[in-house]
């Protein structure tokens, strides 16, 4: 009879000491920073690429019409989608000029190419009077794409 008490309190002791320290980490909020970062993994690897490909998909519509308009909202498609991963890789600067401007050769291996065809195409990609040269807008496309393949967000 004396051991069917211990064990009882034994029992009883055991349960109050587990809900307190099941208590005290969720006030602690011990885990927040694990299930952030989780998420951020999560999202930088699934969604994001997810988001890029029917981004993708709408440059490459956008960019096989006739109309000189449709270009011009596929480069700046592209090039939105292009800050956007840069922006999410790390590279802080107030403007996409600036980002673009941080990124490395090591990190992007045809980043001037990209920075030289943007510096080109962004005044006719301003101004709503100004044409689009197709042939430079189709190989800033391409240097994009290959950035993105790089850095794995593209197949």
């Amino acid at each position: 009879m004396d051991w069917m008490w211990i064990q009882l309190i034994s029992l009883l002791l055991s349960l109050f000491f587990l809900t307190l320290s099941i208590r005290l980490i969720i006030k602690m909020d011990f885990f927040s920073d694990k299930r952030n970062y989780g998420w951020q993994a999560v999202r930088s690897d699934s969604i994001a690429r997810t988001r890029l490909q029917k981004a993708w998909k709408v440059v490459l519509k956008k960019i096989t019409l006739p109309d000189s308009g449709a270009w011009k909202e596929a480069v700046l498609l592209a090039d939105n989608e292009f800050d956007e991963v840069i922006r999410s890789s790390g590279y802080r600067g107030a403007s996409p000029e600036e980002r673009l401007m941080l990124v490395d050769e090591s990190a992007i291996a045809n980043i001037s190419k990209i920075r030289a065809l943007r510096a080109e195409l962004l005044p006719s990609l301003t101004n709503e009077e100004a044409s689009l040269d197709y042939e430079k807008a189709k190989e800033l496309l391409r240097e994009y794409r290959r950035a993105f393949k790089q850095l794995g967000m593209m197949k």
